[in-house]
């Protein structure tokens, strides 16, 4: 099905993503489908036949994947470790590369830079996982964990009440798939819910089409609804009409420099100091270097890049 097709109908309206293995997002899912189905969202829960013949095989999981108009991924503590998520998640990506697929992502109590290098808790998982699984079956799995944390999403441990977090995104999703049919275009995973809605009040705020005066527009609201998100996917909607852009050779090297920064903004505004200015090769030394250092905290990785700046 393309991306482009206005006719768009698929059969579910939500497949919810999660590790059915007890761990803390168990009570939380189960009161997100409840909420989803209050609402008439006809919502994939791998716990429940919604339909005779659907099982939780995985071509039958596939199938209904493909068949919803967005993917709701609850990454918890057990996620990243089971295969039945691992595979899930690996069909959810690829089908959102390819405008197929919308996605939302929650990330329930997890510590995204361990997910994201499968280092403290999922360091021992992973190495049992390559005992009965091939290398390179294991690595195309840690390879969709670090693309994975690359997307913006909900934090739960910014909500003091997750009842209130269960209504907003139920909430939100009853929006997006209350028009149809839908393309699934409309609903990004690089940007918040309900986007569309989000861009038209902040284009009023910014009034691009003014040359008299320089606009500053403050994003508020408590922590995990998607300000970040909502200011970098403005970025990118009006950088074509910014004057100077950085030249396309350096794209490749300023994506290896935000993964070695782990998304952190300090580090990405010390280590861009320091790389300022230089070329395409001492670009590649400098974070070839840092890249070794992969094993050592945030923090060396900040005072060597903030060292190189003050030696300039």
């Amino acid at each position: 099905m393309s991306a482009s097709s206005s006719t768009f109908i698929p059969k579910f309206d939500v497949f919810l993503s999660f590790s059915s293995e007890e761990d803390t997002a168990k009570t939380f899912v189960t009161d997100l489908f409840s909420s989803l189905s209050e609402k008439g969202i006809t919502t994939y829960y791998k716990d429940e036949k919604l339909e005779e013949g659907v099982s939780s095989s995985g071509s039958d999981l596939s199938k209904c994947i493909r068949d919803s108009k967005l993917a709701v991924v609850v990454v918890s503590e057990s996620y990243p470790t089971s295969v039945l998520c691992l595979n899930e998640l690996q069909t959810i990506l690829n089908l959102h590369d390819e405008d197929q697929l919308s996605v939302l992502l929650i990330f329930y109590g997890v510590e995204t830079s361990n997910i994201r290098k499968q280092t403290g808790e999922y360091a021992e998982p992973f190495r049992n996982l390559g005992e009965q699984y091939s290398a390179e079956k294991v690595q195309s799995w840690r390879r969709v964990l670090t693309k994975l944390t690359g997307i913006s999403g909900l934090d739960s441990r910014f909500w003091s009440r997750e009842a209130e977090m269960v209504d907003l995104i139920t909430n939100e999703i009853s929006l997006v798939i209350s028009n149809k049919p839908i393309s699934p275009s409309t609903f990004k995973a690089d940007g918040p819910v309900a986007m569309d809605r989000h861009m038209h009040a902040l284009y009023e705020l910014l009034d691009l089409n003014s040359n008299k005066e320089v606009r500053l527009v403050g994003i508020c609201g408590p922590g995990g609804v998607g300000k970040t998100t909502l200011a970098r996917y403005a970025y990118e909607e009006m950088s074509v009409n910014f004057h100077q852009h950085p030249p396309t050779s350096f794209e490749s090297l300023a994506l290896r420099a935000v993964q070695i920064a782990c998304f952190l903004p300090l580090t990405l505004k010390i280590l861009g100091s320091s790389l300022h200015g230089k070329d395409e090769r001492t670009w590649e030394e400098e974070l070839q270097k840092l890249e070794g250092d992969q094993e050592k905290t945030i923090i060396e990785v900040m005072k060597k890049s903030y060292a190189r700046a003050n030696e300039e």
